[in-house]
């Protein structure tokens, strides 16, 4: 799989996906990711591995999900999930297309996205690891953007390992006293 990016331009209230080469970026509306998300993280959430051990779907995802968010993968020097952001003439001016339908397949450690626009289909092949950074990606901005789309629990934690995740979210400190009190 190449890099993706995703973005959200507030003006059009669409998430963007580039594919970081020389082909317009694929638009996603609302009512597109809210319609399609679902399904498509029940057929990924019911193809994870482990399934002998007798644990659940939802567990097994969970579980995979974390590690896939921080730990590296042979040859990473830093996990690829980046936060930054662009200017606003940047993606006014960039070329888009706007996406009409996405399709999702999962067999074994392949996913493949499908991605329909008027121009023709795009697709997308990657692991299961990349694949949870790209659902991690795209749920991100999607909360950036305010959409509140539903999610399971697994996708919506956080990506920070456990141990700093309690740091950031402990209470502050009480005000240091000031002299004289």
């Amino acid at each position: 799989m190449g890099s993706t990016t995703f973005g959200y331009d507030p003006g059009e209230d669409r998430v963007w996906l580039s594919f970081n080469d020389d082909t317009p970026r694929l638009w996603f509306t609302r009512r597109l990711v809210s319609h399609l998300l679902g399904p498509m993280l029940q057929a990924f959430e019911g193809a994870a591995p482990g399934r002998q051990g007798g644990a659940r779907a939802s567990t097994r995802v969970a579980l995979e999900h974390e590690i896939a968010l921080n730990e590296l993968l042979p040859g990473e020097r830093r996990l690829p999930i980046r936060m930054g952001s662009e200017a606003p003439g940047l993606s006014r001016d960039a070329e888009h297309e706007v996406c009409t339908g996405m399709t999702a397949s999962f067999v074994a450690d392949q996913c493949r996205l499908r991605f329909d626009t008027s121009e023709g289909r795009r697709e997308l092949t990657m692991g299961r690891v990349a694949m949870h950074r790209w659902l991690h990606g795209l749920y991100l901005v999607a909360q950036h953007a305010h959409w509140a789309l539903p999610v399971p629990e697994w996708l919506s934690r956080s990506c920070l390992p456990e141990a700093v995740r309690a740091l950031v979210q402990a209470a502050p400190p009480p005000p240091a006293p000031r002299p004289g009190d």
